[in-house]
């Protein structure tokens, strides 16, 4: 076994230089993620690792007041601080039932968005928050919405040799949540995935609706949320079921399969908007 050269930088400049010379380096935070993978006594890690722990830009916090600006090394815990402050549901919901208090002391925001093999239990929350993020390489700095980061076949798009600086979430509040964990219901296991629907109802109508489901893949069909807004409620009981159905039809199609689950959290959805 060859021993990992780990560099342990202070600066975003000098993580962008050395993601340019090794872009296969592995960034390690809070390392929940990593290490969830290698159990063994011995840890083995990829030739080049990038603590970046120790970089005070990635820890700040700002907010306007439309958003919650939030670097990426802030912790889950950090996060759930925040919440005292206006931070809208279910996003606190949803933070608050990641793992224990020890990981989520570890556990950074970035790292849950930056998950490389499946989309973690904040991703789709944001994802219908329509959070952006903010990404840096060697090229320059760009802002992307959150759902951009999925690639083409629903599976996690992160772009390689970048770093994923700051995550930048709207403050706007609604009045329709489902949050809802399926599978496993420990840590993120292969079968374990987040349903998610945020929605404004308020004023007799479908003011917005978002609707996500995520774990090793993502769903989200846009058509289908633009078919549903504006339309009065509650909806007709035969409305309902057909909107429910092209909802399961929908990811059935996408994913290749039928899931049980899905479908009965699709169906208790729109019972409720039909009352």
């Amino acid at each position: 076994m060859l021993a990992s050269e780990v560099h342990y930088p202070e600066e975003i400049s000098q993580v962008l230089a050395l993601l340019e010379s090794t872009p296969d380096a592995l960034i390690f935070a809070g390392g929940t993620g990593i290490l969830r993978d290698r159990a063994d006594r011995i840890v083995e890690l990829p030739p080049t690792v990038l603590c970046i722990h120790k970089i005070a830009e990635l820890k700040r916090v700002n907010r306007t007041e439309r958003f919650l600006e939030v670097g990426s090394l802030v912790t889950i815990s950090a996060l759930l601080d925040l919440a005292a402050s206006g931070l809208p549901e279910p996003l606190p919901r949803v933070a608050s039932e990641i793992s224990v208090h020890p990981i989520r002391n570890m556990a950074t925001l970035g790292g849950n968005l930056a998950c490389p093999d499946r989309f973690m239990d904040l991703w789709p929350v944001l994802a219908c928050m329509d959070a952006s993020v903010e990404l840096r390489n060697a090229s320059g700095t760009r802002w992307v919405n959150l759902n951009r980061l999925a690639g083409p076949d629903g599976k996690p798009g992160f772009p390689r040799a970048t770093l994923l600086t700051r995550i930048r979430i709207p403050l706007e509040s609604a009045d329709f949540l489902v949050a809802e964990r399926t599978g496993a219901k420990g840590y993120p296991a292969g079968d374990s995935r987040r349903f998610i629907c945020i929605a404004n109802t308020g004023r007799g109508a479908i003011d917005s609706f978002r609707l996500a489901y995520a774990g090793t893949r993502f769903f989200r069909n846009r058509e289908l949320e633009a078919s549903l807004t504006g339309r009065k409620l509650p909806l007709p009981a035969k409305d309902a079921e057909l909107l429910g159905g092209q909802y399961i039809e929908s990811l059935s199609a996408e994913w290749g399969e039928t899931i049980f689950e899905y479908e009965a959290l699709i169906g208790s959805l729109f019972r409720r908007l039909s009352r």
